[in-house]
């Protein structure tokens, strides 16, 4: 088991001890209707700290909050994947390609270009339709800002 999926496992343990548990969360930014969150979960014996980005997939009527998480393990493969895409922003290309990045929860950060230049997106739940938004490179900037302060705060609440 990898410590990704021990963290999920420590989470939802705590969640389901039957005992008092505190949940702490920070507000770090909002990125086009994508909050990105620093949250500290505790049971008497037991804390985690990680990152949520939190989005309204909800229809007309109605509120659906997805919230998807990422761990501080992962931040590095992370900033690599969308260095790379963002290296590749500037070529050209005479057929469809396509860059995807998946986190353990889900979360993908993708890149597409049909021959007629790139797309960006990040999405809260790669299984969800409506759970993305579509990104500028300067939007795909201030997510790596967003998630580097959220990092931060995790540092520091641990």
């Amino acid at each position: 088991m990898d410590s990704l999926a021990i963290a999920l496992n420590r989470l939802d343990s705590i969640q389901s001890k039957g005992q008092l548990v505190h949940f702490d969360t920070w507000k770090i930014g909002n990125l086009k209707g994508v909050e990105v969150q620093a949250q500290k979960f505790s049971s008497e014996n037991d804390s985690i700290v990680f990152i949520t980005l939190r989005k309204d997939c909800g229809g007309e009527y109605y509120y659906s909050w997805e919230d998807a998480f990422i761990f501080q393990k992962e931040l590095p493969s992370l900033y690599e994947a969308i260095n790379t895409i963002k290296s590749n922003l500037n070529r050209e290309t005479d057929h469809n390609e396509k860059y995807a990045y998946t986190t353990k929860d889900n979360v993908v950060v993708f890149a597409e270009n049909p021959g007629k230049g790139w797309n960006l997106k990040l999405s809260v739940d790669a299984h969800k339709s409506n759970a993305y938004i579509n990104l500028t490179t300067a939007e795909l900037d201030k997510l790596v800002e967003l998630l580097q302060q959220a990092n931060n705060k995790l540092d520091e609440i641990k």
